[in-house]
This record gives structure tokens, sequence and C-alpha cells, in this order.
């Protein structure tokens, strides 16, 4: 079988798109038999994202997207004009390209845009209901990161569109590596974060729901909380305006949430952080907090169960199926429910040892390998079909 992975999502790094377009690449480089043959497909017009799975050749025809995009919409260019013949082409909801033969996969990530529309500005709305249109129309499978997303997506195609398979992710497995206590204790020293630190790790994105913690944190400090909340991760750049909109990112409500409850001197704001440097701020933190509206995984909730890091997390959408008995679970609309999880925590050293102990053995149950063996099986499944 020869397979083509697109990896255009490697030009946003440090993203959960990213974590998985790498290390499902990578995956089935270590899964394929001695018969297939894996490459990568990427258009990056200057530079090359790096570092690129070991030994994976990749396609980069260096296009200009805009062109690419408007020979693909009119069908006048398929994608193995580059990358040669395939028997499966595997894109994203956002790279879903015709293909002259062949089976189409496509990976929808989620729906967040159905689920809360008054987030996104109507022009990318547009954007994303004409993606999952052509997901719709050209895949001949879908594969959905999570139970929630299928249905999400089923509802949404109502039997128009490709059989959908829920194959879960795996997380970076840089959260799982062991602690360097000397390269944390430098990194806190530049942030200016103490020993203990409650942690949040994402997007400033508004179903992040970032607003209503920093409210809810505030509550928690009037019963007893005294671990600072450290926020970090991306406050938005100019290709996630673009794509998202200018509404993408919630840095002003965040700050004006800090100004309003007087929390300058206990929340912290992190800004991006390297790869390397997320995993070593998460795996030092006393407890990760993540109070998603709505999540198509959760790839930093198991991150930080790989950690070994005691989560509180949003019942919300795919959530719970991630995290399963090992997350103190909060309801995401109400500051009440988070307060009374965050001074529990603090308090209770025996439930952040038992959540940190349930939270690594459910990670365990989540691997690369165990991710590209149920692809490939989908994969063999559709060419099987045709």
């Amino acid at each position: 079988m020869r397979v083509a992975v697109d990896l255009s999502a490697l030009v946003r790094p440090g993203t959960g798109a990213d974590t998985y377009a790498r290390h499902l690449a990578a995956g089935m480089l270590e899964q394929a038999a001695p018969a297939d043959e894996i490459v990568g497909f990427l258009n990056v017009f200057s530079g090359t994202p790096a570092p690129l799975p070991a030994g994976l050749p990749v396609v980069n025809p260096r296009w200009p997207w805009r062109v690419l995009r408007a020979l693909w919409d009119r069908g006048l260019w398929s994608v193995d004009r580059f990358t040669g013949p395939v028997d499966v082409f595997h894109g994203g909801d956002w790279t879903c390209p015709p293909l002259r033969a062949g089976a189409l996969v496509s990976t929808v990530f989620d729906l967040a845009f159905e689920r809360y529309p008054d987030l996104y500005p109507r022009a990318i709305l547009a954007i994303h209901q004409r993606q999952l249109d052509q997901v719709a129309r050209r895949a001949q499978g879908a594969v959905a990161i999570s139970a929630s997303t299928q249905g999400d997506l089923q509802r949404r195609w109502d039997g128009r569109g490709p059989p959908v398979k829920v194959i879960h992710p795996a997380g970076d497995p840089i959260f799982a590596e062991g602690r360097d206590l000397e390269a944390e204790s430098r990194l806190r020293a530049r942030l200016g974060v103490p020993d203990r630190y409650w942690l949040y790790l994402g997007t400033q994105a508004p179903r992040k729901n970032l607003p209503r913690l920093v409210r809810a944190y505030g509550r928690a400090r009037g019963r007893g909380l005294r671990s600072p909340l450290v926020i970090a991760g991306s406050g938005g750049r100019a290709g996630g305006a673009r794509l998202h909109g200018a509404s993408a990112w919630d840095g002003p409500r965040i700050q004006d949430a800090i100004a309003s409850e007087r929390l300058e001197a206990h929340v912290l704001m992190a800004g991006h952080l390297a790869r390397e440097e997320a995993a070593h701020l998460m795996r030092g933190a006393s407890a990760f907090v993540f109070p998603s509206l709505y999540e198509g995984f959760g790839l930093p909730v198991l991150e930080a169960m790989s950690a070994g890091v005691p989560v509180v997390a949003s019942c919300a959408s795919s959530l719970p199926e991630v995290g399963g008995d090992a997350v103190r679970y909060v309801d995401a609309q109400s500051e009440e429910s988070m307060a009374e999880a965050l001074a529990e925590l603090e308090e209770d050293q025996a439930l952040r040892k038992d959540l940190s102990r349930r939270g690594l053995a459910r990670a365990r149950g989540f691997s690369w390998g165990r991710t590209a063996r149920e692809t490939f099986a989908f994969y063999r499944e559709l060419v099987g079909a045709r």
C-alpha cells in the first residue's frame, strides 16, 4: 500500500493538529509492513518546517496556496500529480484535495464552529462550512478523533457523507518524559513562577473559557487557595487571525477579568512557549486546569495525565471520553463549580495523588502505535471496498 500523509499542520508548531500530523506519520513509518510506502505531502512556499519525521520522504511542490486551492476547487488539478499514484491520501478537514485514483481519507478534528457559531466571524463560518462540505463530497472515509466529534459529524451530514471511524490520537510524548528539575527551575525563574502553581496550557480562543476561569480562580482564593495561576500558550498570531478571525483570541477579555478581580499579582500570563518549555512547565505544575466549553479531543488533558499531573477539566464534549475516571470534572458554565474544584484540590493532597495515579494509568491506554495500526486498518477497509 502506498500512502501519502498531509503534513500541512506542521507550519503551526505546538498545535494539536501539528502534534497529530507529526506523530501519526512517524507512527505509520514504524507500523508499516515492508511492502508499504509512506510519503509526506507538504506545501510550504518558503522554507520547511523542522523537524520532519525522521526517514519520511516529503513532497513539497511550493505552490502559492491561493493558486493551488483554486485549481483543486475547479477540478483542474489533483494532489497525486505531486505525490504520484497512491492507494490512500490522508488529509484533514482543511486539506481535502481532489484525487484521481485511490481512497481519500480526511481527519476531522472538531465542529466547534457549529456548536458555538457566535464565536466565529461570518466569513470564517462560511469557510468551515465549505471545507466540511468538500470532505463530504470528496472523501471515501473520515477519521473522527473522538466519538464526540463522530456524533457531531454524523448529525451534520445526516447520512450524506462518507463512513466515519473513531480513532483516538495520543499526546506529544515529550510530556511523559522524566523531569529535569534544573531546567524547570531555570524556566520558572525566567518566567517569575514559584515552586507551586496551577497551570492552563493552550490557546486563548474564546471556547477555552479563560475569563470564566480567572473569575473562578478569584472565588477560590477567597476560600483559601494560594497557589498562583499560570496561563501559558498562544495569544494569537497573524496566521491564526487570518484563519479563525480576529475574535478568535480572547487576550483582552482575559486581561479585563484579571484586572476586575484584582488578580494581577496572582495570575501570570506566560505567553507562547516552545514545546520543550511547555513540557517543563507542565511536569512541574501542582495541577492542570482545562475549562474548555468544547473540544474535539482535548490533547492537553491527555498530556497532563501522561506527565502525572492531576487534572481539573470541564465535563463537556469529548473531555470525559479522554479523561475517564482520572479527572476532577467541573461545569464549564459555572464559576462556582470551578472554584469549588480548585479549592478542593488545593487542600486535598490525597485527592491530587489519586488523580495523578489514575491519570498515568489512563494515559497509557493511548499511543501513536495504536493510532497508526487502527488508521492502517481503516485504509485497508476502504481500499478493499473500492
